[in-house]
């Protein structure tokens, strides 16, 4: 009885040059699973790094380590929103925070905690931050770019919130930043016409006009303006 055909086949000849071949197949193979395997832990540890973090771990950390080298360790990484996040909040602990690490920031991180107080914290917050900042006027150029939100959002917004005034200092700022609300509409008669764009880092910032700028340093100044 003649067997199956495929068992009368001979023996396939392996040469050297296969043999190097499949060991760089399974190499290149090996390496792309190692960096996927890799490039998720290091999600998963940075998502749950951020879970982790609180207000008094940063300010430990800070008070350990210095304000610079926190923000180093955290930076661009998904601790670093949360920490933005947490002084968005306008918490007292994360508001801290906030003053620990401004000491220590430069560039893009003074761009992002900046952009956490004046953009967030500010409108949950106003008085906690016109302390911090010493800076009630509420006259915005905003020379660089929008609030997330758009110019008439943002002010109404702010507008909303300083009805949380009830010691009497705190109504003299109030007057104050309203003063600056009405000067800032006058200058962006138009605000619908603006929309909000990003700064060289990818990133949002909201800065107030200096109490002794000239009206006529409060023109806008947008490289992006829909018509």
């Amino acid at each position: 009885m003649r067997a199956p055909e495929k068992y009368n086949r001979s023996p396939r000849k392996i040469t050297s040059k296969q043999v190097l071949h499949d060991f760089r197949h399974r190499s290149i193979m090996n390496n792309k699973c190692f960096l996927a395997i890799s490039s998720f832990l290091i999600l998963c540890s940075g998502a749950a790094s951020a879970e982790q973090l609180s207000a008094a771990s940063i300010l430990a950390e800070v008070a350990e380590s210095g304000p610079g080298e926190v923000i180093s360790r955290h930076f661009d990484k998904p601790e670093w929103q949360a920490i933005l996040n947490g002084i968005g909040t306008a918490d007292d602990n994360w508001l801290k925070v906030y003053v620990a690490l401004r000491k220590g920031s430069d560039g893009a991180s003074g761009e992002d905690l900046s952009a956490a107080l004046w953009d967030g914290a500010l409108l949950k917050a106003p008085f906690k931050v016109f302390a911090i900042e010493h800076e009630d006027s509420c006259e915005f150029t905003f020379e660089s770019d929008c609030p997330p939100s758009g110019i008439d959002s943002y002010l109404n917004h702010l507008e909303q919130a300083l009805d949380q005034a009830s010691a009497p200092d705190q109504h003299v700022m109030k007057n104050c930043c309203l003063a600056g609300i009405r000067k800032t509409q006058a200058a962006f008669p138009n605000p619908e016409a603006y929309s909000p764009i990003q700064n060289f880092w990818g990133r949002n910032k909201m800065k107030p006009a200096s109490p002794a700028t000239s009206s006529a340093q409060h023109q806008p100044h947008h490289s992006q303006q829909i018509t």
